[in-house]
């Protein structure tokens, strides 16, 4: 939603999908919900010079690296480095929430969840911390859409406690 006209912003990659308007800026984030009719979708990343995190809020999303295959569920989420080309496979059924930002600037520690393949890393919480996390996110991703005053480092404040 955009603050100040209060209307969805759309990615003409992904349709029905509520973006931030930040694409010139280093923080983006986005709200797929599962596809109309349950049609399944395919698409290819972008911003290969930023990281990119995944939450999958529903269903299953299915990344292809140059080389490899990851699958990830409902729950899980999947931090992906700058630099690694990608096309992304969901089920009609999937949401997802996600997130493009430059992590070494914020956080001064490596990453410390699985690596699935390299470059590519496996969250998978609790309940208790899931339920942190997604409010997290969810937060972050709504003060991308509404860019308040002082939006950007209370957003990147929040990713960080979830990395």
């Amino acid at each position: 939603m955009d603050f100040y006209t209060k209307n969805i912003v759309h990615s003409p990659q992904r349709p029905n999908c509520a973006v931030s308007n930040t694409e010139n800026l280093d923080f983006l984030s986005g709200l797929t919900p599962p596809s109309p009719g349950g049609q399944p979708c395919a698409w290819m990343g972008r911003r290969f010079d930023e990281w990119n995190l995944i939450y999958v809020l529903s269903g299953e999303l299915e990344i292809f690296p140059d080389q490899g295959h990851c699958r990830i569920v409902h729950g899980s989420m999947v931090l992906v480095a700058p630099g690694h080309s990608r096309h992304y496979r969901r089920s009609g059924e999937t949401s997802l929430l996600f997130f493009h930002f430059h992590l070494e600037r914020h956080i001064n520690s490596a990453v410390e969840w699985d690596e699935l393949l390299p470059g590519f890393y496996l969250y998978t919480p609790d309940s208790k911390s899931r339920r942190c996390c997604l409010a997290a996110l969810r937060e972050a991703h709504a003060l991308a859409l509404l860019r308040r005053r002082g939006w950007y480092h209370l957003a990147y404040a929040l990713l960080s406690t979830v990395i």
